[in-house]
């Protein structure tokens, strides 16, 4: 599966880059393609999720715990987050674990943080 990084309209043929994680830019023409707003969520890319920035339980293969349809302007990506095998804070409780891990990880503050970025998720969803 290719992921797309970013796609240009140039002599009606799309030119697309790979990157390691989804992400698109949108245009008005493909937004109403990749996302289909349904009573209940959105759908993107035939996986449903309930709304833009926020997080649901990952189900699928591999050592994630959290997957999330994050949105900050006209880019929306798909980011996986957390490692399934270990505790996070919403678990354990520890406060000394928890000031730790946010100092480790340059959490604070948050708000200076991008969306888009599996580092903002897991600070601010799970530590």
């Amino acid at each position: 599966m290719k992921h797309v990084k970013s796609f240009d309209n140039f002599n009606n043929e799309w030119i697309i880059e790979e990157s390691e994680t989804e992400i698109i830019t949108l245009s008005l023409n493909e937004s109403i393609d990749q996302v289909k707003k349904v009573d209940d969520g959105i759908i993107y890319r035939g996986e449903k999720f309930t709304g833009y920035n926020k997080p649901k339980k990952y189900t699928g293969k591999g050592k994630f715990k959290k997957r999330v349809l994050a949105k900050e302007g006209d880019k929306i990506k798909i980011l996986n987050y957390g490692h399934k095998d270990y505790e996070d804070y919403t678990t354990h409780k520890d406060k000394d674990r928890r000031k730790n891990f946010r100092a480790r990880h340059n959490c604070d503050p948050v708000s200076n943080l991008s969306k888009l970025t599996k580092r903002y998720w897991a600070c601010q969803d799970l530590w």
